[in-house]
């Protein structure tokens, strides 16, 4: 009898615990997949980001954001505000760094 109640209670635990988690589909992601950053006259970062569209109905396959910040962090964040979908660079492929940006650290 006790062995059928811990069933019990593993199937029910199982049913109750499994939609419980975020869910994030494609559609509403962007996936950063190229950032380049460049140096502007005034010392602030100019960050470029192509971000890719899984959407099947969308118009283009790609966005090109463009955000300036004291940080690279600042930057993407305020890139973050000007996207339609919350940016997320777990589809990182290329970073670029100007030459500027490479000799001032």
């Amino acid at each position: 009898m006790r062995k059928k109640m811990n069933k019990l209670m593993i199937a029910m635990l199982v049913l109750l615990l499994s939609g419980c988690a975020e869910e994030k589909t494609l559609e509403k992601m962007g996936l950063v997949t190229t950032v380049g950053y460049d140096l502007t006259e005034d010392k602030q970062i100019l960050s470029t980001m192509v971000i890719l569209q899984i959407d099947p109905d969308a118009a283009q396959s790609s966005i090109i954001l463009s955000a300036k910040s004291a940080t690279s962090k600042g930057a993407r964040n305020k890139a973050d505000l000007k996207s339609p979908k919350k940016l997320q660079s777990g589809q990182l492929r290329l970073a670029l760094f100007s030459e500027e940006v490479v000799r001032t650290g």
